[in-house]
């Protein structure tokens, strides 16, 4: 997945996408926010996977987005699964 590629070119991502996953632990929204901001790239990577659907870019993005927002609130960092990995589906 696309932040699969970048954590193996940069080790420093993996370290702070699971700092955030450990705070968004807490409940917090700020976390919350941090989180999703940091994985934002992923959104957009899945939301090119669907540009021949006829939707508007755009739309596809916030689309996704939303996606991101509900795999983050359901996100469970004990699973030792990455989280684009998990969000993906």
């Amino acid at each position: 997945s696309a932040d699969q590629e970048i954590f193996f070119r940069n080790p420093k991502q993996m370290y702070d996408s699971d700092r955030l996953a450990a705070e968004l632990a807490t409940g917090s929204l700020a976390a919350m926010h941090r989180f999703v901001e940091f994985h934002d790239g992923l959104a957009r990577w899945v939301a090119k996977k669907f540009r021949h659907t006829g939707v508007e870019h755009e739309d596809l993005e916030q689309i996704a987005r939303l996606g991101l927002i509900r795999a983050a609130a359901r996100f469970d960092l004990s699973r030792d699964a990455a989280f684009s990995t998990y969000a993906y589906y």
